[in-house]
């Protein structure tokens, strides 16, 4: 995972480095806009931060996901950039090279952006940099099998009960 924090014009390599990574179709970037002096965005700000220390271990060593915080007046600079805030502070997810941003807006609390930010990225994108060879987990093929059964059970209960349905409505037809 990469963590931007761009506030002024000494990090102009750090702009650089989030134009490039807007344009690439691998990366899931998670954009906080800000305007210093705004009161919503300077308390939404720790929170912001605060992802960088509370996000799981899987999701920290996946390296195409970008956090970044950029304040407004260095917008200019990133050319990037799919659209313009409308207001402050803004929250983009921006994928697939730049043709995919969208806002947030939901709470304005670290535990509001981790769910968002997991939400977002595929879980099956997630690479753990120990994992040997190529194949997932069992756990993971377990999971899969359990969601499967759950479905395939649900499905045999309606069928089961409309032909209770069909039995009951044959029997008013006949008498």
């Amino acid at each position: 995972m990469v963590f931007l924090h761009i506030n002024d014009d000494k990090k102009m390599d750090e702009l650089n480095k989030l134009n490039t990574y807007i344009k690439d179709d691998k990366k899931h970037i998670f954009l906080f806009i800000f305007m210093n002096g705004c009161g919503p965005c300077e308390a939404t700000k720790p929170e912001w931060k605060n992802i960088e220390f509370k996000l799981d271990d899987n999701l920290k060593n996946n390296e195409n996901i970008v956090v970044a915080d950029l304040e407004q007046s260095l917008l200019k600079n990133l050319e990037n950039l799919p659209k313009q805030p409308k207001g402050f502070p803004t929250m983009y997810y921006i994928t697939n090279g730049g043709k995919t941003c969208e806002d947030f807006d939901s709470g304005r609390d670290v535990n509001s952006f981790i769910k968002w930010i997991e939400l977002k990225v595929d879980k099956n994108q997630i690479v753990d940099k120990n994992q040997i060879g190529g194949k997932k987990s069992k756990k993971n093929k377990k999971s899969k099998k359990n969601k499967k059964s759950k479905k395939n059970k649900k499905h045999k209960k309606k069928s089961n009960k409309s032909k209770k349905r069909t039995q009951n409505s044959r029997k008013r037809n006949k008498k």
